[in-house]
């Protein structure tokens, strides 16, 4: 199992983004993710007046500080950017990382998005990859969703043809609070975050990558790793 980390570019200066990715990178860490929104998101209402980084440059200055991450967003805005701009800049990124960067991109209704992105995922554009060359999709999944409802955002993504690998990162954010200028989370207990993963492991074999969003905390990636090592003896999670 590898274990990545969303760091947040939102109510964060610059310094300390920069010193949460030199931790990642002289530590054990596979994979560094960014959000990519305007301003903070809904979830963190009363908070639109904090700094927020824009996505694609802050991972393109991560590329240059690093050399083993994998870089990629939590999710890149489908609305955002004219997609041969989204494309050349990922190109870019993608080459000055020497390969190690995944672009991500979504922000439609899912029962809206997934015929066409699977499809788009598996025949590439125009059906360019109908044959038998490789799409280059890596991996279709959800993300800052809550526990509630990831479940059956896996089992639209599996039943509208997707046969790759799937992707889990539930958050917990409730609300901002403009006071403390905090999110204010629900404290989600060890046991049920850990017990949802295990069965998301469990219902959709293909869901291999698991981890945790906004409002959980390390304490809540051991415990799942604790989980998953219990469930699965053998090793294979």
């Amino acid at each position: 199992m590898k274990f990545g980390v969303s760091v947040a570019s939102y109510t964060a200066t610059w310094d300390s983004i920069r010193a949460s990715i030199e931790t990642m990178e002289a530590g054990r860490w596979g994979s560094l993710w960014v959000p990519d929104h305007f301003i903070p998101p809904s979830a963190w209402k009363g908070a639109e007046d904090q700094p927020m980084h824009e996505a694609f440059t802050l991972i393109a200055a991560a590329a240059g500080m690093t050399e083993k991450l994998r870089l990629g967003h939590m999710v890149a805005g489908n609305t955002y950017r004219n997609p041969g701009l989204v494309a050349k800049m990922a190109t870019t990124i993608d080459q000055v990382s020497h390969g190690r960067f995944t672009l991500s991109v979504g922000a439609t209704p899912v029962n809206d998005a997934l015929p066409g992105l699977i499809q788009l995922a598996v025949e590439g554009p125009e059906g360019a990859f109908k044959g038998e060359e490789d799409s280059g999709a890596d991996v279709i999944g959800a993300m800052h969703s809550k526990v509630a409802v990831l479940g059956a955002v896996l089992e639209a993504v599996q039943a509208h043809g997707w046969d790759g690998p799937m992707l889990a990162y539930p958050d917990d954010v409730q609300k901002w609070d403009p006071v403390t200028a905090k999110a204010i989370y629900s404290n989600d207990p060890v046991d049920v975050f850990s017990a949802h993963c295990v069965n998301w492991r469990r219902d959709f074999p293909k869901c291999s990558i698991l981890g945790a969003c906004c409002g959980y905390s390390v304490k809540h990636i051991a415990a799942l790793d604790q989980r998953l090592r219990m469930e699965f003896p053998d090793g294979k999670f």
